[in-house]
């Protein structure tokens, strides 16, 4: 049986990586576990507003003019978990999950430290929008593990925000 570990954020219900989980599955008896890095956004470390209509305070403090989003970076990540293992078990697919550590790379070192995988599928937002992109997450990720590592980039049209 193949084991995949599936690395994402906002672009988990992403349609590339749906089709490219639901290949593998095809493909033969496979098992995929899902890691999804708890990656703050500009709003959880400025505070909510502060890119859109926000201001500075004193010492440089993001001062919010609205209350925004107040799911944390850890419930969202819960919710996008949550969600795709729904989607992934209607689709047949066998999968497990867990919010994981906010740094990707870490991430996937504390996932290949509890199992087994014969492939990392790392999905990220499209270059331009992505932080992990940005980071060289994919090709650290491919010098540092000895496990071939897929790169999924979602659709252009996704928000902004993280892989």
């Amino acid at each position: 049986m193949t084991r995949y570990l599936i690395v994402a954020n906002q672009t988990l219900g992403g349609a590339r990586l749906r089709e490219l989980v639901l290949a593998r599955h095809r493909a033969g008896p496979a098992t995929f576990h899902v890691v999804v890095p708890a990656t703050p956004t500009v709003d959880d470390v400025l505070g909510a507003g502060a890119i859109y209509g926000g201001v500075l305070g004193a010492e440089g403090l993001a001062l919010p003019l609205d209350g925004g989003n107040e799911q944390t970076s850890q419930e969202r990540a819960e919710a996008r978990l949550t969600d795709a293992l729904r989607l992934l078990t209607d689709c047949g697919v066998e999968a497990t999950g867990e919010v994981a550590d906010p740094d990707p790379l870490a991430a996937i070192a504390d996932a290949l430290e509890v199992g087994e995988y014969d492939e990392i599928i790392l999905s990220t937002l499209p270059p331009g929008l992505s932080r992990w992109l940005r980071m060289d997450l994919v090709a650290r990720a491919q010098r540092r593990f000895d496990v071939p590592v897929v790169h999924v980039p979602a659709a252009e049209d996704v928000p902004s925000g993280e892989g």
